[in-house]
């Protein structure tokens, strides 16, 4: 028997241009979604109590002085100790860049928020929908910054190149403590090629398209998550066709040397979550090919997939949007695969790609799980506007997926071409 179909929404005016949302669940399964504007730099909400088939009014986060939250990139979560949390970047002190990474609790779901904590004081980045509570309480912060703390300075690699490492707090927020290392991708330690889609061996030559400067590759925009037996797993983009990933065993305090998965990706954030019942690990991710990452085309699929051995193998692959049928890609050869500058485009091919036109950016998910189903919300659009051309920014939307849904094989079949069973991170 299939499981029940998504149902979709988009609760916040897209001439509004909300962007990189995030949501939590609140008491008796109602929603917020915390969203901010890309002229409106203030933390806002909007509460659904029917699973976001309708929404109220939104409205502005608040302090308990009732004061506006200026800020951006919001991150909320339920503490252990009952209350809501938040993370989110503060207004930026150098140009093109974020600024210091805040906190706040709030003891009243939401209504209003403490004062404000500083995570980091001068500069790092928390992006939408990524800290977590393990299961003895401590709040993980998966974060990243660029090398460069201003846009504008020179560096080789257009001033985007970025490392990864995490705070964690035994005190709900109260103090924070930083990771004891970073966590970035070494040309040198990247030593596998796929032979025939089924195997990996040692590179024994550099590919052809890798940068003379790239001696090292970003590891940005983490997520983590924890395992069954008490790891952390971290899940990190780069430009090499695959994202990337690193193991804590000690609760976030130190991390292993970053090493691919084996899920096919454009140089896009994934997120993550563990499905109720089976406790297995869900996955969502822009899954793109290199060709589709030069053409302007890299983050029009987004797709899941589910481990239930821990990220070791991945199964059950499927896409909440794409612009053709295909739900699984092969990884390709470790290089650089450079998306165009001025971004997305809608396809030539329209018989591969018979969902077009549509939205070419549908990117920066966040997920909580409501009963026995997943909140997913994500960026969507980027399509060119018909009369002027120009890029449009289509806004945030909402899908809930009965989470039956991510592992109903019957469904798979009818979404597209038979894929293959399963994915296998190299190494493992």
């Amino acid at each position: 028997m299939s499981a029940a179909e998504p149902f979709e929404c988009m609760p916040i005016a897209a001439d509004l241009t909300p962007w990189e949302a995030s949501v939590v669940t609140l008491a008796g399964d109602a929603v917020l979604l915390t969203y901010s504007l890309r002229e409106v730099r203030y933390l806002q909400g909007v509460i659904s109590h029917d699973r976001c088939r309708t929404w109220e009014q939104p409205f502005f986060l608040k302090s308990v002085s009732g004061d506006r939250i200026a800020g951006w990139r919001s991150s909320p979560l339920r503490l252990a100790s009952g209350n809501l949390g938040i993370f989110y970047s503060t207004r930026p002190q150098q140009p093109g860049r974020d600024g210091p990474l805040a906190f706040r609790v709030s003891p009243d779901e939401g209504q209003t928020w403490s004062e404000e904590t500083l995570v980091d004081p001068h500069f790092a980045v928390l992006r939408n929908g990524c800290a977590r509570v393990l299961r003895d309480g401590r709040i993980v912060c998966p974060a990243y910054r660029w090398i460069s703390h201003h846009l504008e300075d020179a560096e080789q690699d257009g001033a985007q190149l970025s490392y990864s490492f995490a705070y964690f707090s035994d005190d709900e927020g109260a103090t924070w403590q930083r990771s004891a290392n970073e966590l970035m991708i070494r040309r040198n330690d990247v030593e596998y090629d796929l032979v025939d889609g089924k195997g990996f061996r040692l590179v024994e030559e550099e590919p052809p398209g890798l940068y003379e400067y790239l001696q090292f590759e970003k590891y940005g925009e983490p997520v983590a998550e924890e395992l069954r037996e008490g790891r952390l797993i971290n899940f990190g983009r780069c430009r090499l066709g695959t994202l990337f990933m690193s193991y804590s065993a000690d609760g976030g305090v130190s991390w292993s040397k970053p090493q691919p998965s084996g899920l096919a990706a454009a140089d896009a954030p994934p997120t993550t979550a563990r499905l109720p019942g089976s406790g297995d690990l869900l996955v969502i991710w822009n899954q793109a090919s290199p060709d589709e990452i030069a053409c302007g085309l890299a983050r029009h699929r987004l797709s899941c997939a589910v481990s239930s051995d821990e990220g070791r193998t991945w199964k059950h692959f499927r896409n909440l949007e794409s612009l053709d049928d295909e739900c699984q890609l092969p990884v390709p050869p470790l290089q650089v695969y450079q998306q165009p500058i001025d971004g997305y485009r809608q396809p030539i091919d329209r018989s591969r790609y018979h969902h077009a036109p549509g939205a070419v950016r549908c990117a920066y998910s966040a997920i909580t799980i409501a009963g026995s189903d997943a909140v997913i919300c994500y960026d969507y659009g980027w399509r060119p506007d018909p009369l002027t051309g120009r890029r449009k920014h289509f806004g945030t939307k909402v899908k809930v997926v009965p989470c039956d849904w991510f592992t109903d094989s019957s469904a798979e079949r009818e979404d597209g071409p038979e894929a293959e069973p399963t994915a296998t991170a190299p190494g493992r």
